[in-house]
């Protein structure tokens, strides 16, 4: 809860200017007792409290206090040196001058036996002169002479607490666009923004508060509730009030309670549905210093002098222009539509439903839109675009994603039409909407939101800001034509081309496999992607928490880990939003997918050829472990850099698409094979070859020297060293695999697309499949196993790691340490330099 207002911050007589005359605190009057104790009668009092003048934020201790006064007294008088240093007129170090040397002349420090009394230093009146001699001479007061004042054996204070007083600010002109918080449209007044802070940041932080009612989590009577509330509290209306000719003191207002209890009624249980009824004002509250309500039914009113209160109204701002907001909105499964011909359209399963709408208004919405162009003597092409446009547009693609800092929160957002669907209807629709002279309802494809900023049709992404985070959505674009007159003969459905409307095309994916080899295909891929990011995620926590792993070169495997989490990654991409959409409907995740796999396939290639390297430095050439040390940001650079060219030259050239008959985008060979072979496969068999390579010279070596000394070692090493050779085993199967079968899939293309296409012609002329061969080199017995293998390689290298010695160790010790954390002793216990002592080298 906020504080409120200041209470009185200074008594200021009625023959006080506001910056007082200082001939009191001359010298000859402050310390005529003090200097001199001859001339002082008096008591050294314990120092209870000042309220008056705030000088218990100065003083501590006993103080000197003369015989007919007492500190009560005294603090009134001090009250009215301190106060006009407390109406935030001077600058914060002047003030804090002040405030030391007032006080401690004052209320100088004493001892009690024998009567010593200590007046401040004369660093503390210079201080003071320094900082606020300026603004005395502007007020025209007199400057203190601090010669007088000892320079030792005297009170040297500081501010030990803080003092009441106005704070310091600045009043902003009305602000044009709040874009953080989208307060724009409650502020028309000038803006009292806080010393410390700009108008953007205060803009910034309120924009914190604002953000969770304006992404759909609540009814709209709550966000508009809240939005009035937290900009009233966070952009306060500037308010200046006269304390003596020439003097403004600059105040801030208040929140009107009205406006507090309309967002506490509103917002108040749906914020306490969701455990956080905390954040809910208590609106009758009041001030702790001022006893003052915190939301005042009416004008506030504020002591500042005896003779000057100021009467501040209070503020309830009511919404004067548009904010950008996103709508309360729950995803429904799409249940067809009754009177629009929207279902050739959305082949989407989840369509977005605003607060208050039903999909069987939206269906007539798209029916009173669409219903001009349907008729007979509109062209067809016309006719299926308008379709396109006002179908993806009212019936919008849903997606719920989670929302940063509220765990379990899920908010609906719409993927909005492409661009390129309103151009395809602008060029489309050019003729028609000349000819019925409707050329008003043409829509604007580059029109940009002027709140968001943001395009109303974008070209790819659709970007949405989520508190500090944001989320890049795909734009909407149908992934059929429509076939106004005609249906399509067997599989086949509508063109997905832009250039042709009313076509027939065979389906994606190819349909040279049955539906349940593809499944079969699928359920493999979506359960070696599982397996991958399971054994990658344990593998990099493995060697996260193994302190002995963390050395070189113990810890390189990790790098490993995180290669085989990225690949794991690029399958993901099919397992959880579907095979079908990212191959077939969206171009940009079919290139991330293939992005993903192609890069982080290089990254397990060069990672496991730099280990296996490194090995060989270590034990076949004796490499000192401190010189190959030296080798550790070569082998990243190595290691993480080798896919960059690959990646970049495969986007630059838009090879990065479906492969068909796999289930996944990468390197495609059309038209010609040389960029599957040269960005992957020959540099991927070179990276192999040198694997197995360092890995037979270790090899060797070890049995040498083993077979050297003796024979039954020998023995027991290979033994020791099985892992070595399912490294080089592994390596073989499954690079050797991938390589042959692009090569091959690259040689036989130009003839698998040609057998494909005469059994397309085959199918559309006969109405059918039946008797409609299609003979290609592309079985499923060896598209199978290469889903398999190329699905499978990130787990398989990941568990060669996972079951060391030392990671087998690790894993046993894992509930003992666990154990010994929630006993105080730490993860690692007693037993950690035992533990680490036992791990051996990968």
């Amino acid at each position: 809860m906020r504080a409120g207002p200041p209470a009185l911050i200074g008594g200021l007589s009625t023959h006080r200017p506001p910056m007082l005359s200082l001939a009191e605190l001359s010298v000859a009057l402050v310390l005529a007792c003090v200097v001199s104790l001859a001339s002082c009668q008096g008591s050294c009092l314990p120092f209870t409290e000042a309220p008056l003048s705030q000088c218990g934020s100065v003083v501590e201790g006993s103080v000197f206090v003369e015989d007919g006064s007492s500190i009560a007294s005294i603090d009134q008088a001090l009250s009215e040196m301190t106060g006009p240093f407390r109406l935030g007129l001077t600058s914060k170090a002047c003030s804090d001058a002040a405030m030391k040397f007032i006080c401690s002349g004052g209320l100088p420090t004493c001892e009690a036996d024998p009567l010593t009394v200590l007046p401040p230093c004369q660093s503390v009146c210079n201080e003071f002169v320094s900082e606020c001699g300026a603004a005395l001479q502007a007020q025209g007061q007199p400057v203190p002479t601090c010669d007088a004042l000892p320079s030792t054996d005297c009170n040297d204070p500081s501010i030990v607490t803080p003092y009441r007083e106005v704070p310091r600010a600045t009043c902003e002109p009305i602000p044009d666009i709040l874009s953080g918080s989208q307060c724009q449209g409650f502020v028309d007044y000038d803006v009292y923004v806080p010393e410390g802070l700009t108008l953007e940041a205060l803009d910034a932080l309120v924009g914190e508060s604002t953000a969770p009612f304006r992404i759909g989590l609540v009814p709209g009577t709550c966000r508009e509730a809240a939005m009035q509330f937290i900009c009233a509290e966070g952009f306060r209306q500037c308010h200046f009030e006269e304390v003596a000719p020439g003097a403004n003191v600059l105040l801030p207002s208040s929140t009107c309670r009205s406006t507090c209890e309309a967002f506490a009624a509103e917002c108040g249980p749906v914020l306490a549905a969701i455990g956080m009824d905390s954040l809910v004002p208590v609106c009758d509250d009041t001030s702790e210093t001022s006893g003052a309500p915190l939301y005042p039914e009416g004008p506030a009113l504020l002591p500042l002098t005896p003779q000057v209160v100021a009467n501040i109204s209070c503020n309830a701002p009511a919404p004067v222009a548009d904010y950008l907001f996103l709508p309360t909105a729950t995803c429904e499964r799409y249940n067809g539509t009754v009177w629009a011909q929207c279902n050739p359209v959305v082949d989407w399963e989840m369509v977005y439903v605003q607060e208050g709408q039903t999909q069987r208004l939206l269906d007539y919405t798209a029916y009173e839109q669409s219903r001009p162009f349907t008729y007979a003597n509109v062209d067809r092409g016309c006719t299926a675009a308008m379709l396109r446009f006002v179908c993806s547009g009212v019936f919008l693609p849903c997606v719920t994603v989670p929302v940063p800092g509220l765990p379990g929160a899920t908010i609906a957002l719409p993927q909005p039409p492409c661009q390129r669907v309103c151009r395809e209807l602008v060029v489309k629709c050019e003729e028609t909407f000349e000819r019925f002279g409707v050329t008003d309802m043409v829509p604007v494809c580059d029109a940009i939101n002027p709140l968001s900023g943001q395009a109303v049709f974008p070209e790819t992404l659709f970007v949405v800001p989520l508190g500090d985070q944001i989320v890049e959505l795909p734009c909407t674009y149908p992934n059929q034509t429509i076939a106004v007159d005609r249906d399509c003969p067997g599989s086949f459905k509508t063109s997905e081309s832009t250039d042709v409307e009313d076509q027939c095309e065979y389906p994606c994916p190819v349909p040279i496999y049955s539906n349940a080899e593809y499944l079969a295909m699928k359920i493999t891929i979506s359960i070696n992607t599982v397996l991958t990011m399971i054994m990658s995620s344990l593998l990099i926590f493995t060697f996260a928490l193994d302190r002995a792993k963390r050395r070189f070169p113990e810890g390189l495997p990790v790098w490993l880990g995180v290669s085989a989490f990225g690949f794991g990654l690029g399958f993901a991409f099919g397992v959880v939003v579907g095979f079908e959409p990212v191959i077939c409907q969206s171009v940009f995740m079919c290139r991330a997918q293939a992005t993903f796999l192609v890069y982080f396939q290089y990254g397990l290639a060069g990672w496991m050829t730099v280990i296996a390297f490194n090995m060989f430095l270590l034990f076949a050439c004796k490499v000192p472990r401190k010189t190959a040390r030296k080798l550790a940001p070569f082998y990243h650079i190595f290691a993480w850099g080798i896919g960059i060219p690959p990646m970049i030259v495969g986007l630059a050239i838009d090879r990065f698409t479906y492969i068909p008959p796999q289930l996944l985008c990468f390197i495609s060979a059309e038209p010609d094979g040389w960029p599957q072979l040269g960005l992957y496969s020959f540099p991927i068999f070179v990276l192999c070859l040198l694997t197995v390579i360092f890995i037979f010279g270790l090899v060797l070596r070890i049995a040498m020297i083993a077979w050297q000394y003796q024979e039954k070692r020998f023995w027991r090493l290979m033994y020791t060293y099985w892992r070595i050779f399912l490294f080089i085993g592994l390596f073989l199967y499954v690079f050797s695999y991938n390589i042959e079968e692009s090569i091959r899939a690259a040689i036989t293309y130009d003839t698998n697309v040609k057998g494909f296409e005469d059994w397309a012609k085959c199918v559309f002329q006969n109405d059918g499949s039946d008797g409609c061969s299609f003979d290609t080199a592309l079985h499923f017995a060896p598209s199978y196993v290469f889903a398999f293998n190329t699905s499978s390689q990130g787990w398989l290298v990941c568990l060669i790691f996972l079951t060391t010695p030392s990671s087998i160790h690790f894993w046993r010790s894992f509930p003992r340490r666990l154990l010994s954390l929630v006993t105080g002793k730490g993860f690692y216990g007693e037993d950690s330099a035992k533990s680490a002592s036992t791990v051996t080298s990968q």
